[in-house]
């Protein structure tokens, strides 16, 4: 049979079950047993039967969905906007269903999205059916998060993760993995013995004891360990705000002569390093591997100034999330608690090509 043809009455009767019971099933309700219903999706699939989600959508209340993403700003250009593209991409594709965004920007401060958040949690007139959320991350914010989950609210973190949080999933880069290739690709390029800087300032940690592991600094210490007993590392935790790393790292730079790397594990950060490296006209001298392909890298890569970019592919975090979230909600699929987006390493031959992919 066609599939436009194949009714729920047809899989009933195979299945030898009311049309309810396949009905149930079929949008992933309750109370239907395992056995039951397995023999009931494999009738359906069998048959070529495939569910019209839009139009048994369309047929309910819409389905509320809550993004908490940060304010624009200056620096924005370097990451998070392309994670709102790729968000805002998927959104498009299912504009035919009858799903309401609701979308909240906040501060780069924890009191911002805190009190968002708590709006939201105290207005008990706002149905909530999932929520996106780019966290900050502090113990507030953990039990902040942790009361929405505590409804049945499944939530969906992109970019930064929060193990203490019960979330549905999160969705990031594979940050172990850019430390390890960046820490490979250094001891390739890098000639003489010295130190290697490692700029990690992570500007959504707010409180430093908190658990977070942070697998990209050091399993790229541990990869120049491995490889390189003649290089040192040093981690430096100072914010690409109001110029303080770039004028902390043009003093060091200028003051050290031991220094002949320096890893960058954001954008931002990146954009501060490279104008100290250029400013002082070191690029023959320090080897730098940034982060994330935007016209600044580019530009800089061009230059010479950054040897190589760790790209984590922004566009796809945000278009994955959403993509994941919808799946869930809307057509009851399983997922994973993690996923993990796997980074690439970015010359000057295939930073402008993967620029104007966008």
């Amino acid at each position: 049979m066609k599939e436009k043809n194949i009714t729920l009455k047809d899989i009933a009767i195979q299945a030898g079950t009311s049309v309810t019971t396949v009905y149930r099933v079929l949008n992933n309700k309750e109370g239907v047993g395992d056995e039951l219903r397995q023999r009931i999706l494999s009738i359906s699939k069998e048959l070529g039967y495939t569910l019209n989600y839009a139009a048994s959508s369309l047929s309910k209340k819409a389905t509320n969905i809550v993004l908490f993403f940060p304010k624009k700003d200056e620096t924005s250009k370097y990451y998070t906007n392309l994670i709102y593209e790729g968000y805002a991409r998927f959104k498009e594709e299912i504009a035919g269903f009858n799903i309401t965004f609701t979308e909240y920007f906040y501060e780069y401060e924890a009191e911002d999205l805190s009190s968002r958040l708590e709006g939201l949690f105290n207005d008990k007139s706002f149905k909530v059916d999932g929520m996106i959320i780019f966290p900050m991350r502090s113990r507030q914010i953990i039990n902040l998060l942790n009361r929405f989950a505590g409804r049945g609210i499944p939530m969906v973190l992109m970019d930064k993760d929060l193990t203490e949080v019960d979330r549905l999933t999160c969705v990031k880069p594979n940050e172990e993995l850019a430390g390890s290739l960046s820490g490979e690709l250094m001891c390739k390029l890098v000639r003489t013995p010295g130190k290697i800087l490692i700029a990690d300032y992570d500007i959504t940690v707010l409180e430093s004891d908190l658990n977070i592991i942070d697998g990209n600094s050091s399993n790229f210490e541990q990869m120049i360990q491995t490889k390189r007993n003649d290089l040192t590392t040093e981690r430096i935790h100072i914010s690409y705000r109001d110029n303080q790393l770039y004028h902390y790292m043009k003093d060091r730079l200028e003051s050290d002569a031991n220094i002949v790397g320096i890893y960058s594990t954001t954008a931002r950060n990146t954009v501060s390093v490279a104008k100290a490296v250029f400013q002082l006209n070191l690029q023959k001298k320090i080897t730098v591997i940034g982060s994330e392909v935007f016209e600044d890298n580019i530009q800089m890569l061009q230059n010479g100034v950054i040897d190589a970019i760790i790209y984590k592919n922004p566009f796809l975090i945000g278009y994955e999330s959403l993509k994941i979230l919808f799946n869930y909600v809307i057509k009851g699929q399983e997922t994973r608690k993690q996923y993990n987006i796997t980074p690439r390493i970015i010359l000057e031959s295939n930073a402008t090509v993967l620029a104007d992919s966008y």
